[in-house]
């Protein structure tokens, strides 16, 4: 019996190029009557032998995981009380363990992130009384690194039923 490294499936190696943290290397003995397996150990490993051939990556490369970043948006940036707010963030780093968005209005909201290398995710939010408000989204990694990204949405108070009519349609005015 000889062990063979598999990779998990080749789907995930395509995505993780040759980065030793994207891809878990599993012996597992190749039994005689056991086709599947070897079928699928003999696939990874002409897989990888094409990245390697096509300068996609080298065997023994080592790819540094990206640094740590989170960028937040908010849209629109002006609305009215009660009206949502889409937030979207995206957050790339090694081992992200969570994404903590703080809305400005006290209300914050924890999105876990389990070890993954990118996250990203869409919230909405409504707001209850008018002003400014910094959104801010933090990611923090398994080092317990955490990085920050800011913006701001401006919430005001809808205008009346009657302010609205008098705007479209001023008063007339009376000659002297």
């Amino acid at each position: 019996m000889r062990p063979v490294n598999v990779l998990p499936h080749a789907s995930a190696a395509a995505s993780a190029g040759c980065r030793s943290n994207g891809i878990a290397d599993v012996s597992a003995p190749v039994l005689p009557g056991n086709t599947r397996r070897r079928t699928r150990a003999r696939e990874v490993a002409v897989f990888c032998l094409a990245l390697a051939l096509s300068g996609a990556c080298s065997f023994g490369e080592v790819i540094e995981p990206p640094d740590l970043a989170i960028t937040v948006t908010a849209q629109p940036a002006s609305a009215l009380v009660g009206d949502s707010v889409v937030v979207r963030f995206s957050a790339t780093g090694p081992s992200l363990s969570s994404v903590l968005l703080a809305y400005g209005d006290g209300e914050t909201e924890l999105v876990g992130t389990s070890g993954a290398s990118t996250a990203n995710g869409t919230r909405r939010h409504a707001y209850a009384t008018a002003g400014t408000f910094e959104i801010s989204a933090a990611a923090t990694s398994a080092e317990e690194q955490t990085v920050t990204a800011r913006t701001t949405v401006v919430i005001r108070v809808a205008a009346s039923a009657d302010a609205a009519r008098r705007e479209a349609s001023p008063a007339p005015r009376h000659a002297p």
